[in-house]
């Protein structure tokens, strides 16, 4: 299983533009607590005189690939945590991972991200501005900010318009086509130092300082 938690896309902007170390903390961080999470619902069976029985092991294999850019190149900071098919039993053996529960709550996991790197951003003293849904991102990054470095949304809304939706009414299978459809295949050999420079030049344009947080703490 591919669990997948991303950065509000102002934090990106600051954490890998701006440089900002302690905001890639903090979503690592998140990202660990979110899969604490994931581990209290992990299952084995387990047969008893016969009988298949599920037991909650509490344990999981993951594996945390920290990713800095979307297909698009632009800033996103994401985390993919893989799952292995294996648990750990309380008699010792590793058997095959059921995992039903995990699946069912993946929203949950991603509820217990943004929840906890709000918690620490906030008791850090970031200034974050909250939206619906349990959204939030930096109350310095405007939103017209945030739209300029996020050509992958824009992909898939200008896409979900064509068809008369938008993020707000399209269903979760609507959504998951629209991006799969407007994916592009990602680039390869691609210059760091130059990919950064051009993030710089964008958020200068875009009025974006850095300095002292760019206004991001209190």
């Amino acid at each position: 299983i591919d669990l997948t938690f991303s950065a509000p896309k102002g934090i990106s902007i600051h954490a890998l533009v701006g440089g900002d170390l302690t905001l890639i903390e903090a979503h690592d961080l998140a990202v660990t607590r979110a899969i604490e999470v994931a581990e209290s619902r992990a299952q084995a069976r387990h047969k008893i005189n016969g009988k298949s029985h599920l037991e909650t092991t509490g344990n999981l294999i993951v594996a945390k690939f920290r990713h800095e850019t979307n297909r698009s190149l632009d800033p996103a900071l994401h985390t993919h945590a893989v799952v292995m098919n294996l648990t750990r039993r309380a008699d010792g053996s590793w058997r095959a991972l059921r995992n039903d529960e995990i699946i069912k709550n993946t929203m949950i996991l991603g509820a217990v991200y943004r929840s906890e790197l709000a918690r620490i951003l906030e008791s850090k003293g970031y200034n974050l501005r909250h939206d619906r849904d349990g959204m939030f991102d930096l109350a310095s990054v405007t939103r017209e900010q945030i739209t300029a470095f996020s050509q992958r949304s824009t992909q898939i809304e200008e896409h979900l318009a064509a068809k008369g939706l938008s993020r707000e009414t399209a269903s979760t299978a609507q959504m998951q086509a629209a991006a799969l459809q407007t994916r592009s295949a990602k680039e390869s050999g691609v210059d760091r130092d130059v990919l950064y420079d051009h993030w710089r030049e964008r958020a200068a344009e875009l009025g974006i300082t850095f300095d002292h947080d760019g206004g991001s703490r209190r």
